[in-house]
C-alpha cells in the first residue's frame, strides 16, 4: 500500500514521463488477474500466512496506486498548491504537506476495502489448500471442511459460522472505513 501511495504521489505530480512509466508498470501488474497469480504463486512458494500476506501485499499496491495519482492530478491544480509553489515550497515540501495530508482519506477508506479484500483472499487460498497450512486456525480452512454434500447438509456448524465471521468481519470493515472517510474527509464538512 505504501508503495502505491508513494509511487501515485510521484506519477501524479512529476511530469508526464515519470506518470507515463509508472502508469505503464501498473498497467503490466493489473493485466493479470489477481487470483491467477495468486493461486500460482501460493502453489509455487507453498501454503503459508506469511506467503498469502505477501503475495496480497504484492499484488494489491496498483489500485491506490492509481485512485492516488488520479487525487494528486486533481489537488496539484488547487489554488492553494499554487499559493505555496509562489511561496516558494520546492516540490517534495508540496508533496508531503499539502497534497498527501489531503488524499489520506481516500487511502484510508482504501485500506480498509484492502484487508477485506485480504481477508477474502486468504480465505479462498485456504479453501483451495494454498493458504495457511491447515493445523492452523483460519476460516478457509474451516470452510474447506465442507466440501462434500453430506458436510453441507448434516453437519452445518462446521461451515456456517465460518461463513458468517468473514461476512460480519466484512462488512464491519467497510462500516469502518466509511466512518474514518466522514470523520477525516475535510470536503464533508
Amino acid at each position: 500500500m505504501t508503495l502505491g501511495i508513494i509511487l501515485g504521489s510521484v506519477a501524479g505530480y512529476f511530469g508526464k514521463m515519470a506518470d507515463s512509466t509508472i502508469m505503464r508498470i501498473v498497467d503490466i501488474f493489473m493485466c493479470f488477474p489477481f487470483y491467477v497469480i495468486a493461486i500460482t504463486c501460493a502453489a509455487i512458494f507453498g501454503p503459508s500466512i506469511i506467503n498469502v500476506m505477501l503475495i496480497s501485499g504484492l499484488l494489491s499496491w496498483t489500485g491506490v496506486c492509481r485512485i492516488v495519482r488520479g487525487e494528486v492530478l486533481s489537488l496539484k491544480q488547487r489554488d492553494y498548491v499554487e499559493a505555496v509553489r509562489a511561496l516558494g515550497l520546492n516540490d517534495f515540501e508540496i508533496i508531503f504537506h499539502h497534497i498527501i495530508p489531503n488524499v489520506v482519506p481516500i487511502v484510508i477508506v482504501n485500506a480498509t476495502l484492502g484487508i477485506a479484500n485480504g481477508i477474502l483472499s486468504e480465505a479462498g487460498l485456504s479453501y483451495l489448500g494454498l493458504g495457511v497450512a491447515p493445523p492452523t486456525p483460519s476460516w478457509g480452512n474451516m470452510l474447506a471442511a465442507a466440501q462434500n454434500l453430506r458436510i453441507l447438509r448434516k453437519y452445518w456448524w462446521l461451515w456456517v459460522p465460518a461463513g458468517l465471521c468473514v461476512c460480519i468481519t466484512i462488512l464491519a470493515i467497510n462500516f469502518l472505513g466509511d466512518g474514518l472517510r466522514n470523520a477525516f474527509d475535510p470536503k464533508l464538512d
